[in-house]
């Protein structure tokens, strides 16, 4: 009767011996986005160093793809770093842990499953890439305005200069030809008419 009560109380100091697994990442059948950072896994007690291991599976061929151990600062935590990359497809943690207070060992495991990556959308950076296209094309505008002007300038002052050169010329040449013409002809006049007169007046003869 003493023996049957004595177990009945070490029974349950002896199932809580277990170093057993309270929480994981990746979660049991949890869905994650590319290769996680790292997979770990903490204990409900401390784990010894020796015969205690974490390793990562291929679900589909059971091959072995990295393998981790006791976290050096808790020695409640077993964590593989770095994680090798993992491409879409399911995969299993196995966890092997010795506790370290009887040395009882512990076995549990879980599944989880990597999906694709999202990459960030590339259609944003085109759209913000036909802004600067529209500035330069405004900037050859103010090139045409100069390119008139020059040319309007030189086309109206030759015009009004040949005009009184060309008027005076011609005037000042007749003038100059017609007014000695017209004193040799009053002089003509002149000089016939004094020569009239002389011929007309009598001569009286020397006494």
């Amino acid at each position: 009767m003493v023996a049957a009560t004595t177990l009945v109380l070490l029974l349950p100091g002896l199932v809580a011996a277990h170093a057993e697994l309270e929480t994981s990442s990746p979660k049991d059948t949890e869905v994650v986005e590319g290769t996680p950072a790292e997979i770990w896994g903490t204990y409900s007690e401390a784990v010894k160093v020796d015969g205690s291991s974490l390793v990562l599976q291929d679900a589909g061929s059971g091959k072995e793809l990295a393998r981790g151990g006791v976290d050096p600062d808790d020695d409640k935590r077993m964590v593989i770093t770095p994680v090798p990359e993992l491409v879409p497809g399911d995969y299993i943690v196995k966890s092997t842990t010795v506790s370290a207070d009887d040395n009882d060992i512990d076995r549990e495991q879980w599944i989880f499953t990597v999906a694709p990556a999202t990459s960030p959308s590339p259609s944003e950076t085109p759209s913000a890439t036909p802004a600067p296209t529209s500035s330069p094309s405004a900037s050859p505008s103010p090139s045409a305005a100069p390119s008139a002007s020059p040319t309007a300038a030189p086309s109206l002052a030759p015009t009004p200069a040949p005009s009184p050169s060309g008027s005076g010329g011609s005037t000042g040449s007749g003038t100059d030809v017609l007014l000695p013409i017209l004193v040799v002809l009053v002089l003509l006049a002149v000089l016939g008419g004094y020569l009239y007169n002389r011929r007309g007046t009598p001569t009286t003869p020397a006494p």
